[in-house]
């Protein structure tokens, strides 16, 4: 039997993570890449840093564009510890050590960093307040 394909567009992603501030990629391959594959997203200065794995290359394609763009932004949260937690709360976590201190990036091992997506105008929103102005 032929899998069903699924019809979405860039803006049906970015109206999803619009609805639900901080996303997480579990979050958006259930919506739109149930049937996943083998795209990796990496951490632009280091691709020791994966931030999600096994997602269709149409979609990753997709967040790529809106992350490029600037409608969709990145955000590893106040700790990585918080954002794991998301994903284990969300039901699926990547086999890989995860970042754990900013020196962590740098790695020359594989690691994973766990990551939510927001709109721009959400992030400024979240790290203005983290950054102490109103």
């Amino acid at each position: 039997m032929e899998q069903e394909k699924y019809n979405y567009n860039k803006e049906d992603i970015y109206n999803f993570i619009k609805t639900r501030p901080g996303t997480s990629f579990v979050e958006l391959q259930r919506r739109f890449d149930k049937d996943g594959g083998e795209q990796i997203l990496f951490f632009k200065q280091n691709e020791n840093i994966v931030l999600w794995s096994g997602m269709s290359k149409d979609v990753a394609s997709k967040v790529i564009e809106l992350v490029g763009s600037g409608l969709i932004r990145i955000y590893s949260g106040v700790s990585t510890t918080q954002t794991f937690l998301c994903y284990v709360m969300d039901g699926k976590v990547l086999g890989l050590p995860c970042v754990s201190k900013k020196e962590d990036l740098k790695s020359k091992k594989e690691m994973w960093l766990p990551v939510l997506l927001y709109t721009s105008e959400e992030y400024e929103k979240i790290t203005k307040r983290f950054r102490g102005k109103k």
